[in-house]
């Protein structure tokens, strides 16, 4: 994928209202934390576009895999690796925003390395006037596969991919990385 032009938005827990503005719309974000209080707490996140005033309503943009739709993503894996994650990115050149998805499998423990999957995906707006579907999505455009194993899917999108974290601050608890396995933009405190 040809990542030029784009770049990692910063995201925060909570409501992100985002100046990205799509189509006359404002994006937000909103990112939730489950506490599991063990090392496999996780993050849901769902994507938004309004109209100017938020409170007037929101439309939910899914994330769609040819006919498959999933409203939330999740940011999850154990203590030591995410297996999970992704990164919004904005267009510097005018394009559509596009959203990363990274997932490794799940081997024998959480700290095995595998190869990671990136999986991007386009916003897209209906405008062919026909009834069913979103008004807005996420569309899968390309899947790849990383070069090398890892345990963590942070690492695999800063190494490989040169993209940072979105997050503006470390991780919470439960989301640390090892010390052998953190990319220059994540927290390596213990």
């Amino acid at each position: 994928m040809d990542l030029g032009g784009y770049s990692v938005v910063r995201l925060h827990g909570g409501l992100n209202n985002l100046a990205l503005a799509v189509a006359g719309h404002r994006m937000s974000v909103v990112i939730g934390h489950r506490e599991n209080f063990n090392a496999h707490s996780f993050d849901v996140v769902t994507f938004y576009l309004s109209n100017a005033k938020p409170t007037e309503g929101l439309d939910i943009v899914g994330v769609w895999d040819k006919d498959k739709e999933e409203t939330t993503l999740h940011v999850s894996g154990g203590g030591d690796c995410l297996l999970h994650d992704f990164r919004l990115l904005s267009s510097a050149r005018g394009g559509a925003p596009m959203l990363l998805v990274a997932d490794r499998p799940l081997l024998t423990t959480y700290v095995d390395n595998a190869p990671v999957a990136f999986k991007f995906y386009v916003l897209k707006e209906k405008t062919d006037g026909l009834p069913g579907g979103p008004a807005y999505w996420f569309d899968k455009v390309a899947t790849e596969t990383s070069k090398a194993a890892y345990c963590d899917v942070g690492v695999a999108i800063s190494r490989e991919l040169g993209l940072g974290d979105y997050r503006t601050s470390p991780r919470p608890d439960g989301y640390r990385n090892s010390p052998n396995a953190t990319s220059d933009q994540q927290s390596t405190s213990p």
